[in-house]
């Protein structure tokens, strides 16, 4: 739970975005956690260390911030290496993160819009073709899907075409930084 509790301050204590917290951010979570600086600094390192090698992006941070734009986000969840259902994270030819969300207009349970971080832009489209790929031979898993720089977004294919233009908007002005 306390590490739960320390991913959420340091990302809530971000400035400016996607970046390495401050000494003092992180001394300033130790001693609201009761935690020794030395473990929270070592898990911070863990955590940022798996940010891609072009940006200092991170899923879960992208979907934190497409969700402040107004979009009806919720139930957003960062995965890691244990968690990760495709377990892609930090493999070859794999994304660095990956973040789930749900968008509330649609009536799901489930996650509806997805967001990997992968190393390159190259990596990125190479996924995206993969997904594209699949999506041909199995009608079911069709969706939206977009890159930008080394960031893939995916969205469930019950969005309409209206809605996943809304997302992809956001999304490139997230990661353009606009």
């Amino acid at each position: 739970m306390k590490k739960i509790q320390l991913i959420i301050l340091i990302i809530a204590s971000l400035s400016p975005l996607f970046a390495f917290p401050s000494d003092e951010m992180i001394k300033s979570a130790a001693d609201n956690l009761g935690i020794p600086y030395d473990d929270v600094w070592e898990f911070t390192y863990e955590y940022y260390s798996t940010r891609s090698t072009e940006t200092d992006l991170f899923a879960i941070d992208i979907l934190n911030e497409m969700a402040k734009s107004g979009l009806p986000l919720s139930d957003i969840v960062a995965y890691t290496e244990e968690t990760d259902p495709n377990n892609m994270i930090g493999k070859p030819e794999g994304y660095s993160s990956k973040a789930d969300a749900r968008d509330e207009r649609l009536l799901t349970t489930d996650p509806t819009i997805t967001v990997e971080v992968f190393p390159t832009h190259e990596d990125a489209e190479s996924r995206k073709k993969y997904v594209d790929s699949v999506a041909e031979i199995f009608s079911f898993a069709k969706e939206y899907s977009y890159v930008v720089g080394p960031a893939l977004l995916r969205l469930d294919s019950a969005f309409s075409a209206t809605q996943a233009e809304e997302y992809r908007v956001v999304f490139s002005s997230v990661l353009n930084g606009k």
